[in-house]
């Protein structure tokens, strides 16, 4: 969808269901920028409440394309390619990192615990909010049990924060 905000054209896209069913994206091309909301987690680890994961892949190679001077998150500071494509590799790790946890039979909570101490993971453990390892994983192992993509039950969610909330006590314990 196209609309003049003032003087300026904005292209309005549809790139989700990814963190949740209603991702959109504002491409202000004649200034370079992309207001990008939740698809984009700067510093912050993400959560993916909704997926498929492959959409926010594919909704991150579609931001990267537009090639924008800026891009505005919906979490954390003002970012450019670089941040982009870090968010990328972090999604990509976990979703192979996460499938190995699966399939060894690990639950959500029991999976986060392993990843967060992978060598791998310290690449991003500078991020805040590391406990939301757990709400993707949950999303993640959702999907693998065979379940469509859908915004988590009530029930699910609760499940999630739980585990979320255990895990950031281990993690605050250890500090």
């Amino acid at each position: 969808l196209r609309l003049d905000v003032g003087q300026r054209p904005v292209q309005l896209e549809r790139l989700g269901p990814c963190h949740t069913a209603g991702d959109l994206i504002a491409h202000v091309s004649d200034a370079g920028i992309v207001f990008a909301g939740d698809l984009l987690f700067i510093g912050s680890t993400p959560i993916l409440w909704h997926g498929p994961l492959e959409n926010w892949l594919a909704a991150i190679d579609r931001l990267l394309a537009l090639d924008a001077d800026l891009y505005v998150p919906g979490h954390g500071p003002l970012c450019g390619p670089t941040e982009i494509r870090e968010l990328r590799a972090y999604w990509v790790w976990l979703e192979q990192a996460g499938r190995e946890q699966y399939a060894r039979g690990a639950g959500p909570l029991e999976a986060a615990r392993q990843l967060v101490r992978d060598p791998e993971f310290v690449r991003w453990g500078d991020w805040i909010h590391p406990e939301r390892i757990v709400l993707s994983l949950s999303t993640l192992f959702y999907g693998w049990d065979g379940h469509p993509p859908a915004a988590p039950t009530v029930v699910r969610r609760a499940r999630a924060f739980a585990d979320a909330e255990t895990l950031l006590r281990e993690l605050s314990a250890k500090r």
